[in-house]
């Protein structure tokens, strides 16, 4: 039987998955995309942190990537995501319900604050979708561009590009003074998403708020009784944790088609490195094997 996140996200590659035409209608500060424009920079300035994830086997999104990218994401904004998961595909990725689900090598900085940047939007405010809110479609009106093609689809995914750039402007010396480009053309966009979601985004600090787990599936191996015999996590953060927040998981799912993809090896050799480093610390306080993916 498939757990309801699981079943969520088959259901958003099912039916999600046809591309959006553009409705915003604004010039675009990128024509090729985001990601070349932000992603070497972003590298240097957000450094990775310690988490536990697993993955699809044959997912081209290695399981150091995953960690290692995700773990470079403010804690305040990856408190608004439930699950993170990778999956065999062909360069996309969705955030649905909270859930981030990436598909194929989607290894970039930008792609992951953007997908990530759903789950806050819709999550770091207890009055709703901040893309929703009457201040950021007073700002659009204002401004004269939107960050780049993708952002011009509708105000959904002009918020989350919107917070690729302000993240940039956040941690890299200089800001986007540095970028290359007149920015001011979406300078109210950037103060609405940060008079919304700024705090989350600064790097460091402690969870204060999670969302609900689901129920786990366990893919090891079973008893006599048919229950996992390998690898069963403890399940705390359900509801009545004092961490634990309701919300409304019935919704998002669009999936972003990425054209614009840019990799470092070079990051992603360290990151492995890092991590090895990480597991053999655990495993010698721990005094057994660190089981890393199945």
């Amino acid at each position: 039987m498939l757990s309801s996140a699981m079943k969520a996200a088959i259901a958003a590659l099912a039916l999600l998955s046809a591309p959006v035409l553009a409705d915003l209608g604004k010039p675009v500060l990128f024509k090729d995309g985001l990601g070349p424009h932000v992603n070497t920079k972003l590298m240097a300035n957000m450094p990775s942190t310690k988490s536990t994830h697993k993955e699809h086997k044959d997912a081209p999104l290695s399981i150091n990537q995953l960690i290692d990218y995700f773990g470079r994401l403010p804690v305040h904004e990856r408190q608004s995501v439930s699950y993170v998961m990778g999956f065999p595909g062909g360069g996309s990725a969705y955030e649905i319900g909270g859930m981030v689900v990436f598909q194929g090598n989607t290894a970039s900085i930008s792609v992951f604050q953007h997908e990530v940047g759903h789950a806050v939007d819709a999550y770091n405010n207890a009055d709703g979708t901040s893309s929703s809110k009457p201040i950021f479609a007073e700002a659009l009106k204002k401004d004269k561009c939107v960050p780049d093609a993708y952002a011009n689809t509708n105000k959904v995914e002009d918020w989350t590009q919107v917070s690729v750039l302000l993240m940039y402007d956040k941690v890299v010396p200089g800001g986007l003074d540095t970028i290359g480009a007149n920015w001011a053309c979406l300078g109210a966009q950037l103060v609405a998403v940060a008079n919304r979601q700024g705090a989350a985004m600064n790097l460091g600090g402690k969870c204060t708020k999670r969302l609900p787990y689901g129920k786990v599936i366990s893919m090891g191996g079973t008893t006599a009784r048919g229950e996992s015999a390998v690898d069963i996590p403890a399940m705390t953060l359900v509801p009545g944790h004092p961490l634990v927040v309701e919300v409304d998981t019935n919704r998002g799912g669009e999936v972003t088609h990425f054209t614009d993809l840019t990799f470092n090896e070079t990051e992603d050799a360290l990151a492995a490195e890092r991590q090895a480093a990480w597991n053999a610390e655990a495993q010698a306080s721990a005094g057994r094997r660190v089981r890393r993916n199945f």
